[in-house]
C-alpha cells in the first residue's frame, strides 16, 4: 500500500512493532512518501492508495479539486503546541503571556506575543540577554505545511479582535499576517524537520517554535540518551484556546481502505499513544 504522509506520522508508521502488526495480522506492507499537509492537498495523487495530511482543511482542499476519497476518517489527534527553551519560556512568564499550571505551559496572552513579533521587539528588552535578535515565533511554511498554516489563521483571529476572519476583513487583516511571516525568513515545509532542526541547533537559532504535541513525546522515547536533557531544558506551551490537528486518513481505493480499516486496531492505536504521541478517541486519550 502506498501514500503520502505528513512527516510528523513518519516514526509512527516506521516502528516495526507497527509495521509488524500490520504484516502479520493484515497482510499490508506500507511504503510512503513525506510532504507538508498542504503540499499534499494540493498534489499529484497518481499512483497512491491513500493521502494522510494533518488537518481537516488539506482535506476540504483535496475534495474541491478532486472529488471526496473513496474513505476518509479521522484517526488521530495532536494538538498544535509551541515549543520554547527554558529560559525563554520563564521571560515569558514574567511577560505573563505564559502561565504555568501544575506540571504545564499555556499561553494565555497570545495576543501580546504577536505583537510583540510584529512591532520587532528584541529579546533583551524583554530579559533574554542571551540573545540578540528580534522575538520571532517559527513556523513552518503557510502555503505547504499544516502547523503553518493553522498559525497563520490563528494570528489572523487574533488581529482580527479575536473573530474569524472573513473576506471583508481581509485588506485590515493580510498585512500584519504577512509582516509576521516576512519577519522569519526560511521556512521548512516539513513540521516534523523544523522541530528536528530546531532541537539539533538550539536555543540560539530557535527560541520559540510551533509543532506538535507527539514530536516531542515521539522524540523523548525514541531517543532516551537525551530524554533527561529534553526533560529540563525544552518546554512545551500549550496554546489558550487549544488548537487540533485532526489528521485525517483519506483511502483512494480499496487497497487504502483496508489500512484505514487495520490502523483502527487497538493495539497500534495504543502504539500510536504510547510510543509516538498521537491522541485517539479509540483509547479514551
Amino acid at each position: 500500500v502506498r501514500g503520502l504522509i505528513g512527516s510528523e506520522k513518519s516514526g509512527f508508521l516506521s516502528d516495526p512493532r507497527v509495521q509488524s502488526i500490520l504484516s502479520q495480522k493484515y497482510g499490508i506492507n506500507v511504503s510512503f512518501g513525506t510532504a507538508g499537509s498542504i503540499s499534499i492537498a494540493n498534489g499529484a495523487d497518481a499512483g497512491q492508495d491513500f493521502l494522510w495530511p494533518a488537518s481537516q482543511y488539506a482535506r476540504q482542499i483535496y475534495e474541491q479539486a478532486h472529488g471526496p476519497a473513496l474513505k476518509d476518517e479521522l484517526v488521530f489527534n495532536s494538538p498544535i503546541v509551541l515549543y520554547s527553551w527554558r529560559p525563554i519560556t520563564q521571560a515569558l512568564i514574567r511577560q505573563r503571556i505564559v502561565e504555568r499550571l501544575g506540571h504545564a505551559y499555556y499561553v494565555v496572552d497570545m495576543p501580546k506575543l504577536i505583537r510583540l513579533v510584529i512591532a520587532g521587539t528584541t529579546w533583551p528588552s524583554i530579559g533574554v540577554h542571551a540573545l540578540s535578535d528580534p522575538v520571532l515565533v517559527q513556523t513552518t511554511d503557510p502555503t505547504q505545511s499544516n502547523s503553518g498554516f493553522m498559525f497563520a489563521g490563528l494570528i489572523a483571529n487574533i488581529i482580527n479582535g479575536g473573530r474569524v476572519v472573513e473576506p471583508s476583513a481581509l485588506p485590515r487583516v493580510l498585512p500584519a499576517v504577512k509582516s509576521f511571516f516576512n519577519s522569519l525568513g526560511f521556512e521548512q515545509s516539513s513540521t516534523g524537520t523544523l522541530f528536528e532542526t530546531a532541537i539539533a541547533q538550539g536555543e540560539g537559532a530557535f527560541p520559540l517554535w510551533v509543532g506538535y504535541e507527539n514530536l516531542y513525546i515521539e522524540e523523548a522515547i525514541a531517543h532516551p540518551e537525551i530524554r533527561s536533557q529534553l526533560n529540563r531544558d525544552v518546554n512545551i506551551l500549550y496554546p489558550r484556546p487549544t488548537e487540533w490537528s485532526s489528521h485525517v486518513f483519506m483511502a483512494l481505493d480499496q487497497k487504502g481502505v483496508r489500512l484505514l480499516n487495520a490502523l483502527e486496531d487497538p493495539t497500534i492505536q495504543r502504539l500510536a499513544w504510547t510510543r509516538h504521541g498521537f491522541r485517539s478517541g479509540l483509547i479514551g486519550v
